[in-house]
């Protein structure tokens, strides 16, 4: 099983994720090569919700999301946390691991019909990618380059997209083309 493994940098063009039924949350995918890759209809959303009650952490409760999950869990930043609740003293945390592909060379990259909630695309090359049918609610697409990406029937509900995100893509109402 894959899960919270580090691929940072390393080199997976052509790779058809496909083929096995063992990837799951929390993979490290920073700066990987993962162009023309295939994830057609794999799921890469988070499996399974984490409970924690943290001991005298209520003053914590407001923090920043990144200090939260420093503070309380790790340095670990492929983690969402879902919702928090001050218990006496006590800081009772619901949370999920998410696959980061930050900086990743997704192009020509096969995503249709795949679940990616909660993903990260910081700064990604998706040009060329197949996003149709993809679950992207959720996920941080800032600064991703979605040149000529065929976004055709795409949830993007939650979607975090900012002035650096390249929305040259297709078939999506959030397209410039």
């Amino acid at each position: 099983i894959l899960h919270t493994t580090n691929f940072w940098k390393a080199d997976l063009s052509g790779v058809d994720f496909t083929v096995t039924d063992v990837i799951t949350d929390g993979l490290t995918l920073i700066e990987t090569d993962l162009s023309n890759s295939n994830f057609e209809g794999v799921d890469l959303a988070p499996k399974e919700q984490y409970f924690q009650v943290f001991e005298n952490k209520a003053h914590l409760k407001n923090l920043p999301h990144y200090q939260l999950v420093e503070n309380l869990i790790s340095s670990e930043h492929q983690i969402v946390i879902i919702s928090t609740e001050v218990r006496g003293n006590d800081l009772a945390v619901n949370y999920v691991f998410f696959n980061n592909f930050a900086h990743a060379n997704l192009k020509n990259a096969n995503f249709k019909n795949a679940k990616l909630l909660n993903a990260n695309f910081y700064s990604a090359n998706l040009t060329n990618a197949d996003l149709s049918g993809a679950d992207l609610r959720n996920a941080i697409l800032g600064g991703a380059d979605l040149s000529n990406a065929n976004l055709s029937g795409a949830n993007l509900t939650g979607a975090f997209i900012n002035e650096n995100t390249i929305l040259k893509c297709l078939n999506h109402s959030i397209c410039n083309s």
